[in-house]
């Protein structure tokens, strides 16, 4: 979960968090206190620079990486802390070690907003 306030910018609208981390949105109302959730296998990591402008993307550095049910979890410190869900073949492929720092990226779609104040 990330605290964010809710504000529209050149007829776009973002959520950002008291680290300023700044998400893109959509579908959603302007408002103070709201919380985005992201679910861990809604976000792509990678070594490369993602491409697409839609994207919601960060770069920060692995500070843990645990097992899950689903492979690795693996924590990234991008400001905020996010927790994406990573497959043994995509660890292997993309060669994720604590402490490298990595591309993580997700759509605006997959964020859920519970609304605050």
């Amino acid at each position: 979960f990330f605290r964010v306030d809710i504000s529209g910018e050149n007829g776009s609208l973002f959520g950002v968090t008291e680290h300023n981390i700044k998400f893109k949105l959509n579908g959603v109302a302007p408002g103070r206190d709201n919380l985005l959730l992201i679910k861990n296998d809604s976000i792509v990591l990678s070594n490369e620079l993602p491409s697409c402008k839609d994207l919601n993307i960060f770069k920060g550095k692995i500070t843990e990486i645990i097992p899950s049910e689903f492979g690795k979890e693996v924590i990234i410190d991008a400001g905020e802390l996010f927790y994406a869900n990573a497959a043994a073949s995509e660890m292997e492929k993309l060669r994720l070690r604590e402490g490298n720092e990595v591309w993580l990226s997700f759509y605006p779609k997959d964020i859920v907003v519970i609304n605050g104040n």
